[in-house]
């Protein structure tokens, strides 16, 4: 395939014009200008960055395909300009096993239009996180709050992830310092910071030296600075940066996710962290529920937010108001989550680099609408947000995936990026 279009991605300075030759999904060969032989020409107004990884995302299916299923999830990725997810595996079954990390996978391979990871639970079976570890289908382990107390299958997945510098992921909230049972606008209360500053603590007094541990959707400016100190990568979350607990109070269940909104002061230094390079990635925890979910009471409907398909509306926006910059977002979603992944030759335009890129057109603007989305989850506490800047052309590994509203390829041209990140051949047994 030959690619034209006007590229902004490392290592070039400022926007070029450029044409790329990719073959096997890899750049091939580069020329500046135009060429008459471009399979696919994206207009000048666009501009092309490296491909969108969100390294959080749920995209249920299985037995929860009812609230999004791979199809429908990866479909809003394509039509967010994001080329390449990352599953959570608190699925039905579990993925705490090589057996339903197989099915998820399966499912995976015939339905998802861009790239993807999976991560593991943590097992209960001894020796399971051993096998998964060694069998090169994820990208590493997930733990949630409830690990953090089972000290023996903690240890055994920290060990096995060290063993083979797979990642791990810390949902930082200890579950003997969160409950629930506060109001709309006041959750903040039930589940306060110091459970995020302590989960991070006793997991780090267990784990192994040199582990990589990433922290996923910091709420807190210390559990960010907390993080960073400890030589951890961490990750914010649209909602975190964007919403506090006064749209918890407005949108009740709508806004109501893990850990919760915050009140606003936390917000605005949250966005000081981003701006100053303390973050590493941006990730939306992508969490779709059934509109009748979230429209039970407060105190009943589960927790999550929907935002793949708004992700790169919602950051664009903070360029647009100068917040950010365009190398900042390139930072944030994508040179970052790659780097936190393992994922070398992400997105840039030079020989040999992975072919996967995201067209935006920066003066585009419009509201946010949960019900014009390829998800299945409708209900957002964006809506009607003004945005401005908006993903046209989603390219994955050289094939152009998505178009301005238009699907442009069939399910299962994705593949399991799990193969692409850097293992350095693991370690030496402890």
């Amino acid at each position: 395939m030959i690619l034209e279009g006007r590229f902004l991605a490392p290592p070039l300075e400022e926007p070029t014009r450029l044409t790329l030759c990719i073959r096997d999904g890899r750049v091939a060969g580069v020329s500046r200008g135009s060429s008459p032989s471009a399979d696919v020409r994206l207009p000048d107004e666009w501009l092309v960055l490296p491909g969108i990884i969100d390294i959080h995302v749920h995209l249920r299916g299985l037995r929860l395909s009812y609230k999004e299923d791979e199809l429908s999830g990866t479909l809003a990725a394509a039509a967010g300009g994001v080329t390449l997810v990352a599953d959570m595996p608190n699925t039905q079954p579990r993925l705490d096993n090589t057996e339903s990390i197989g099915l998820k996978l399966s499912a995976l391979r015939r339905n998802s239009v861009v790239d993807y990871v999976v991560y593991a639970g943590v097992p209960r079976t001894p020796g399971e996180a051993e096998r998964i570890a060694s069998s090169g289908l994820v990208a590493g382990f997930k733990v949630y709050p409830e690990d953090l107390v089972e000290q023996g299958a903690l240890e055994e997945v920290l060990y096995a992830a060290w063993r083979r510098n797979l990642l791990v992921v810390l949902h930082s909230e200890h579950p003997d310092m969160v409950k629930e049972g506060c109001k709309p606008g006041r959750r903040w209360e039930c589940r306060p910071t110091t459970a995020e500053i302590e989960a991070l603590r006793l997991i780090s007094s267990v784990a192994p030296r040199g582990l990589r541990l990433h922290v996923t959707h910091a709420s807190t400016p210390n559990l960010v600075l907390e993080a960073k100190s400890r030589g951890f990568t961490v990750d914010v979350t649209p909602h975190h940066i964007l919403l506090d607990s006064r749209d918890e109070e407005k949108h009740g269940c709508i806004a109501k996710v893990n850990p919760p909104l915050r009140p606003p002061e936390q917000r605005e230094r949250l966005i000081q962290l981003l701006i100053s390079g303390d973050v590493d990635a941006v990730a939306t925890d992508h969490a779709p529920h059934t509109v009748e979910e979230k429209m039970g009471s407060f105190d009943e409907c589960p927790p999550g937010i929907p935002g793949v398909e708004h992700y790169t509306r919602l950051l664009l926006t903070l360029v647009s108001k100068g917040v950010m910059d365009l190398r900042d977002f390139i930072k944030l979603t994508s040179t970052g989550p790659a780097r936190v992944l393992g994922i070398h030759g992400y997105g840039c335009v030079e020989p040999g680099c992975i072919a996967s890129y995201t067209a935006v057109d920066l003066r585009r603007e419009g509201r946010i609408s949960g019900y014009e989305t390829f998800s299945k989850a409708k209900l957002t506490p964006y809506e009607g947000m003004l945005y401005r800047g908006e993903p046209v052309a989603t390219i994955v590994r050289g094939r152009l995936v998505y178009r301005e509203g238009c699907v442009c390829i069939k399910p299962g041209w994705g593949l399991n990026a799990a193969r692409l990140a850097s293992r350095r051949g693991g370690r030496p047994p402890a």
